[in-house]
């Protein structure tokens, strides 16, 4: 879904936040697209296949393509204005802490050319609110969708709200 909501091709630049080495930015590469992953980068979490250049040039060998990693913080890598035709994040905002995703989300919209499109996928827990008492897990919280998007200053354009926590058509019963 994520691949194909992108509609990539020849020249469309995009920027993958937290891709690791999920592999999506290589497919996007060898569709056509320029990918940049920000990612910082933990060993704790690929102890063999560590997030670093290092790695992403042998897998860019392997694939033949030319993926550019930065271990950073997208706040840390001073991309100009309007750099990005994409943004990509999949499975990482329910991870960051709500100060952090808002600032995040600031920079996202910063990047993005005008146009543009953010491509986001956010896991949704079941043994924390709405569903159990608990704020959050070892992993993360919930996000809600509503919050995010009206917090990025961008439109939902995909997406039933009746299955995204935080609209009020969203019945977690």
């Amino acid at each position: 879904w994520a691949f194909e909501a992108l509609e990539p091709g020849p020249g469309v630049r995009v920027l993958e936040i937290g891709g690791g080495l999920s592999g999506l930015q290589f497919v996007l590469d060898r569709a056509g697209c320029s990918v940049v992953n920000v990612d910082p980068g933990d060993t704790f979490f690929t102890p063999v296949w560590p997030v670093t250049q290092a790695t992403v040039d042998t897998l860019n060998g392997l694939f033949g393509t030319k993926c550019q990693l930065l271990n950073a913080f997208l706040e840390d890598v001073h991309f100009d204005d309007c750099s990005f035709d994409r943004v990509v994040s999949v499975s990482v905002f329910e991870h960051l802490p709500e100060t952090a995703l808002a600032s995040l989300l600031a920079e996202v919209r910063r990047v993005l050319k005008p146009g543009g499109t953010l491509v986001a996928t956010i896991d949704l827990f079941l043994n924390v609110h709405p569903f159990e008492e608990a704020r959050d897990n070892e992993y993360g919280h919930n996000v809600s969708v509503q919050w995010f998007v009206e917090t990025s200053g961008l439109e939902l354009v995909s997406g039933n709200k009746t299955e995204l926590f935080g609209f009020p058509e969203f019945k977690w019963e």
